[in-house]
């Protein structure tokens, strides 16, 4: 029987898809993967992971995650055009990641950070070089370009991971485009807030209503009204196409640049 698509992850080498039997991330272990060229045709990677939450920098043809052997944790950098391990490194203090098997991970540049629920680290894959990272917080890290979500009172804020600078704060959920330049806020009235983290500036795009993903070049994608919708998160406007074919409107899409995880 042929495996669900999970979850798409960005690298510089083309999409890399996370299949299982049933699309679950929740008890849908074990996991596989295939790297989709720009060609279309998909190569299939010699990796199978269970129940952890890996990551990708969509400017390196790298996956990263950790396992853990009791308190032993390690993290690994796989090559994915070879399917090769170019960083394995152990790391201490992590004792506490909640139901998955070892603590999950943000790859960003030549940094991977790995959190449990007390505290966040910051691995150098390159060097080995292990410091906390105080700006990241515990739990599953989120980490673009320097840039991370944190918690605050009032609900989220895109913090800068080497100051610790607040950015942007919002009362909804937050997520980051793959160059960490804009960040999807809560549902608005007329649309869904994008605001600019460069330069401060913030527009409603699309419909309020719609889950949107991210392209490689910040775009927004979403399903609206029986259509594939691509938006502009400088303008709002949103330019759109017929669905593919055997694509339902109603179906569950695993959506780009977003992560499927509990």
């Amino acid at each position: 029987m042929p495996e669900v698509a999970q979850t798409l992850y960005y690298t510089s080498a083309g999409l890399l898809v996370r299949t299982n039997k049933t699309g679950d991330s929740d008890g849908g272990a074990p996991f596989h993967f295939q790297l989709v060229g720009a060609d279309g045709k998909a190569q299939p990677l010699d990796l199978t992971l269970g129940e952890v939450v890996p990551s990708t920098d969509p400017t390196q043809p790298y996956l990263a995650y950790s396992e853990a052997d009791g308190d032993a944790v390690r993290v690994i950098v796989v090559d994915v055009t070879t399917g090769e391990q170019v960083a394995r490194m152990a790391v201490t203090g992590l004792t506490d990641w909640g139901g998955w098997i070892a603590p999950p991970v943000a790859l960003d540049g030549d940094t991977v950070y790995v959190s449990d629920f007390s505290h966040a680290l910051a691995v150098d894959w390159r060097t080995g070089e292990v410091v906390p990272a105080e700006h990241v917080s515990p739990g599953p890290p989120t980490v673009v370009r320097g840039r991370t979500i944190a918690p605050s009172d009032a609900a989220a804020q895109v913090v800068e991971v080497d100051s610790g600078d607040v950015l942007f704060e919002s009362r909804g959920w937050l997520r980051l485009s793959p160059d960490g330049r804009y960040a999807i806020a809560g549902e608005g009235a007329s649309g869904v807030p994008v605001q600019d983290l460069d330069d401060g500036t913030s527009v409603d795009v699309g419909k309020a209503s719609v889950t949107y993903g991210w392209t490689t070049d910040d775009q927004l994608v979403g399903i609206v009204d029986d259509q594939l919708a691509v938006c502009s998160p400088e303008s709002g406007r949103c330019t759109t196409s017929p669905l593919p074919d055997g694509v339902s409107s109603d179906a569950f899409v695993r959506l780009p640049g977003f992560t499927y995880e509990s």
